[in-house]
């Protein structure tokens, strides 16, 4: 049987310092690109719902996820990167691969690119 299961290891920093670390676990489903993910310290309230949706991907560098439920509502986006800092060229191609009612999403401020 093959392991449908992620490890997630979420990390915050403020410039080049780790302020913040959560550990959660995504669970593989039947509808693609779609997760059910819990976090070790935060009730998932929907057991067994998809919350996490990958959006877009490079698969080396670059993520973008979305979570919420399927009725586009209590909605967040996440860009994750393999670096704390993003190139600011970076930043505005990961821009583009967002659906325009994501726009709305992205909060502009405390960005770290560079």
């Amino acid at each position: 049987m093959v392991d449908s299961t992620i490890q997630i290891i979420n990390t915050c920093y403020s410039g080049k310092v780790k302020i913040q670390e959560i550990i959660g676990t995504a669970y593989l489903t039947d509808i693609p690109n779609a997760l059910m993910v819990t976090f070790s310290n935060i009730p998932n309230l929907s057991s067994l719902i998809p919350n996490y949706f990958i959006e877009w991907t490079d698969y080396d560098n670059y993520s973008i996820i979305r979570s919420g439920d399927f009725n586009y509502e209590n909605q967040h986006v996440w860009i994750l990167s393999r670096y704390i800092y993003i190139h600011i060229h970076d930043y505005s191609f990961l821009l583009s691969k967002l659906p325009p009612y994501m726009w709305k999403l992205v909060v502009p401020n405390n960005l770290p690119y560079i």
